[in-house]
């Protein structure tokens, strides 16, 4: 089941939310292992730090997107759901095949103008 955050919202306490959100997994699971270097690569892509901002602005601070539980200290953004190997490969090529698309269209654009 993919979990939503329209579905979250018609939740209206936060333990319901929070076993809305709930993984079965378990503490120290290795998820990435070896390849550890891509969860890293999503982490501190500017993609992903502009995408957390959204969130954090979304949810206006608050644990679970509850108004009366404001955060106060560092945020922490989890995904609502896991996500694999294969999500951050495919992420990362996806943006890596937009960012060479703009900038071929930016590139053929300004030759197009210049002419």
């Amino acid at each position: 089941m993919i979990k939503t955050i329209n579905e979250l919202l018609q939740i209206k306490s936060f333990g319901e939310r929070y076993e809305y959100l709930r993984i079965d997994g378990s503490v120290g699971e290795s998820t990435f292992g070896f390849d550890r270097y891509l969860n890293q690569m999503l982490y501190r892509s500017r993609e992903w730090l502009r995408t957390r901002d959204l969130v954090i602005i979304r949810d206006d601070g608050c644990d679970l997107a509850m108004p009366d539980w404001p955060i106060k200290g560092r945020i922490i953004v989890h995904h609502m759901n896991p996500i694999s190997i294969e999500d951050i490969e495919f992420t990362i090529t996806t943006s890596l095949i937009l960012i060479f698309w703009f900038a071929s269209l930016r590139i053929l654009l300004s030759d197009s103008f210049q002419q």
